[in-house]
């Protein structure tokens, strides 16, 4: 695992712990808070409890006054000292209460509590003075009253006194001498009166003073007794309202005290809720948060994982490929050096033959040592084709009776020179089927020919058999056998088996035939007992053939056609590859120029127009990324934009490689003629394909004397040519633009320029095709033309020139 991966994993490693320990802290954050709050309700509740209990002594203080207020009538100067002290500790209470009470109108109130029982006070004491006024006032009516009683009796006395004397005095006047000759009846009338007048006299005064004590008397109880109704009502008033706020201080205590306890019961719910839902919300993004940094994690270590097994099994790769290159190597060393021993002997010989016969022999033995090379060669290379991923299949159709038959022909012969029997059969009917035949021959020759070469005594067999959509072939000898360790490394390339009574080969029959049988998406089996034999089982599927599968399958590469006036040079200093790339190029119509070294290619390019150049990497005068720079600093026109396709044989060189260099694009040798279309048709220049390209006037000026009217008698005829395909095409007039379309094609083939015109001339040949596809062909012919008109003026003004 790369370091940075390392460090990757560490990281979120890390960050996972460390949102794991920010996810406890808030959770601890949050119990520590809602703990608070408890404590502060619980507080809160404690405090009003107190308040509540502090209340109700308050009230038990201020009844046990108002009792004792009750009682006030007969108190003493004592009972008033305790009413006065109690009273004091109460108010101290209340401010108390007051100060500790955080409502205002609860303090407003209490405070009010205050000032009444204060002025309850003030009242009572002064219904207590009242009441005793009343009491002295009585005292000294009972005092005066005896003073009245004694005043009356004196005056009583003195008016008996003075009516005896007022009798006495008539007596004496009435009697005696003097008396005889005086009227008693008057006198006595006069005694009468005087004592009537001194009674009344008496009793008026006795009754005044017993009015004025009576009047001080109403007077002075009706004074006392209006202050005392008076302060005994308004200590009743004062009273009322103390009980009413009393009853209301009492009342908005338990009110609030219920309202607390709901409310801290309410935040104590809340505050449960809230810690539920948070604790789970935390939990989820807890348990989110695991499955995060577990899938991350495991990715982690399942990337590091594979990476692990991509190394190891890169690791065995490049073990097995050293392996397998050491082992080719001294298998090639080996063969090739037997055939390439004889043909240098037999041709040191050669020129010392004297006797035609052994001239012939010698020359017999060099083309059978050299085909024997050859063979290796070709086997070699289809090894590498197939590892390298570079072969397709060839669909065709065949009967698989008649290639049962073929191979029993050929191979009948090889086990009876060797003194084998060999037995083939058929099974199923003589069809038609769809797939590749020559691969599918392969496939079984090489079996054939390891049964063949491993069999020393005993029999081949060879059974084919047809069902729908499936083709087995099973071959079966009875040679040495192999064991389990062999039967496992007989599919290895290089691997010969010691029991081979046959030198020759590189050991890849079956490594080839199991990359077949892959290419053509079979599999292969393989039984085998020692000193009994072996049996190979092959099973392919293989379609019956009808016209709906004449079709190239989804796997095959379709047949590329290159355009037939493409200009193409090849550049490559061994002339048997450069002959055979042109060879391919040319039999497909397309002109290609061989070149050996780059001296040859700029002299032809000045000449003719290539559409490609395909140029060898590593040559003896030049290297191909050398000729690509030549091409672009040189100062011939068409060399600067020409595009270059490289070969190469080495299989490390990757194609991005050489396109980040300038080239447009390699192929890599050895190649088929397939993959050089493929190369070369993605290579060609898009202007071509478009049919941007710039006409070859040689061969119509060849013999011309007067170039110039020549290119402007084209230029001319163009335009005219082009106006009416125009008017043509916008009519959608199809006879007219066929017509047009046959009258330009041989001047264009002249030109070289002919391609727009046959893809336009198919196009109005396909019933199916729709006006807008023949609208933007026309409109690509009618660019073309401007486009040739415009380079024959030109041409025609440098001729002058």
């Amino acid at each position: 695992m790369s370091t940075s991966s390392l460090r990757s994993l560490k990281l979120k490693l890390l960050t996972g712990y460390l949102l794991l320990v920010m996810l406890f802290g808030v959770v601890l954050t949050l119990l520590v808070y809602e703990r608070r709050k408890v404590e502060q309700t619980t507080r809160r509740t404690e405090e009003l409890v107190e308040q509540r209990a502090e209340t109700e002594r308050i009230l038990l203080d201020l009844l046990d006054l108002a009792f004792q207020g009750e009682q006030s009538v007969g108190w003493e100067t004592s009972d008033m000292e305790a009413y006065r002290s109690k009273s004091d500790s109460v108010g101290i209470a209340l401010d108390n209460l007051r100060l500790h009470l955080g409502d205002s109108v609860q303090s407003g109130r209490v405070e009010r509590i205050s000032c009444l029982l204060d002025q309850k006070e003030e009242h009572l004491f002064a219904v207590m003075k009242d009441i005793r006024a009343l009491r002295e006032h009585n005292r000294l009516v009972q005092e005066r009253i005896p003073s009245v009683i004694r005043q009356t009796a004196r005056q009583s006395a003195v008016l008996s006194t003075q009516l005896q004397e007022n009798i006495e005095e008539e007596r004496r006047k009435t009697g005696g001498v003097k008396g005889v000759f005086r009227n008693k009846k008057r006198a006595r009338e006069e005694t009468d009166r005087k004592n009537d007048t001194l009674l009344r006299h008496v009793q008026n005064s006795q009754t005044g003073s017993l009015r004025a004590l009576a009047d001080e008397v109403a007077r002075n109880h009706e004074e006392n007794t209006t202050r005392l109704v008076a302060h005994v009502d308004s200590l009743t008033r004062r009273n009322a309202i103390l009980n009413r706020q009393l009853g209301r201080l009492v009342s908005e205590f338990g009110d609030a005290d219920r309202r607390i306890r709901e409310e801290a019961l309410a935040q104590e719910l809340f505050g449960h809720k809230r810690a539920f839902q948070t604790v789970s919300l935390l939990s989820i993004v807890a348990l989110l948060c695991a499955v995060l940094f577990y899938i991350l994690l495991h990715r982690d270590i399942r990337a590091r994982q594979h990476t692990r097994l991509r190394l190891e099994k890169s690791y065995r790769r490049n073990a097995e490929l050293l392996a397998v290159r050491k082992k080719m190597m001294m298998t090639v060393s080996h063969d090739l050096r037997l055939p390439l021993s004889a043909i240098c002997g037999y041709a040191d010989l050669l020129p010392d033959a004297r006797r035609k016969e052994f001239r012939l022999r010698y020359c017999a033995a060099i083309k059978e040592s050299s085909e024997r090379m050859l063979t290796l060669l070709n086997t070699l290379l289809d090894y590498y084709r197939l590892d390298a991923g570079k072969e397709q299949p060839d669909v065709t159709p065949f009967r698989v009776k008649r290639l049962t038959d073929t191979l029993a022909a050929e191979y009948a012969q090889q086990a009876a020179a060797k003194g084998l029997e060999f037995h083939a059969a058929y099974e199923g009917d003589d069809v038609v089927t769809l797939g590749d035949r020559n691969r599918i021959l392969q496939i079984i020759g090489n079996l054939l020919s390891n049964a063949v070469k491993f069999t020393v005594r005993g029999s081949i067999s060879l059974h084919v058999a047809y069902r729908p959509e499936e083709l087995t072939v099973e071959v079966a000898d009875t040679g040495a056998g192999l064991t389990d360790e062999q039967q496992r490394r007989i599919f290895r390339p290089f691997e010969r088996l010691d029991q081979a009574d046959m030198p020759e080969g590189f050991g890849l029959g079956l490594s080839i035939a199991l990359a077949l049988v892959e290419l053509l998406h079979g599999k292969i089996r393989v039984r085998s007992v020692p000193a009994e034999g072996s049996s190979f089982s092959v099973t392919l599927p293989l379609p019956l053939y009808t016209e709906e599968k004449t079709q190239q399958p989804d796997n095959e590469v379709p047949d590329i056609i290159l355009p037939p006036d493409l200009r193409v040079a090849i550049v490559d200093n061994d002339p048997v590859l450069l002959a055979m790339t042109v060879e391919m190029l040319s039999r497909h119509e397309v002109y290609a120029d061989g070149c050996r070294n780059a001296r040859e290619l700029l002299e032809r390019i000045r000449t003719v127009d290539y559409d490609l150049v395909v140029t060898d990497i590593v040559m003896s005068d030049v290297t191909g990324f050398e000729l690509l720079e030549l091409l672009r600093t040189s100062n011939i026109a068409d060399a600067q934009d020409v595009p270059v396709l490289a070969m190469t044989a080495r299989a490390e060189c990757d194609t991005e490689e050489f396109t980040k260099a300038g080239f447009a694009g390699c192929i890599h040798k050895p190649f088929s003629r397939d993959e050089l279309f493929a190369a070369v048709g993605s290579c060609i220049d898009t202007r071509r394909q478009q049919g941007d390209i710039s006409p070859d006037f040689s061969v119509l000026l060849n013999g011309e004397r007067n170039d110039a009217e020549m290119l402007c008698l084209l230029a001319q005829e163009t335009e005219t040519n082009m106006t009416a395909f125009s008017k043509a095409l916008h009519n959608n007039n199809k006879p007219t633009l066929v017509a047009l379309t046959h009258h330009l094609l041989s001047l264009w083939e002249l030109l070289r320029i002919e391609t727009p015109l046959k893809a336009f001339r198919q196009l109005l040949s396909d019933e199916e095709t729709t006006e807008e596809a023949i609208r933007a062909a026309g409109e690509r012919i009618l660019a073309a033309g401007k486009r040739l008109a415009e380079q024959a003026a030109d041409r025609a003004k440098e001729v002058r020139v």
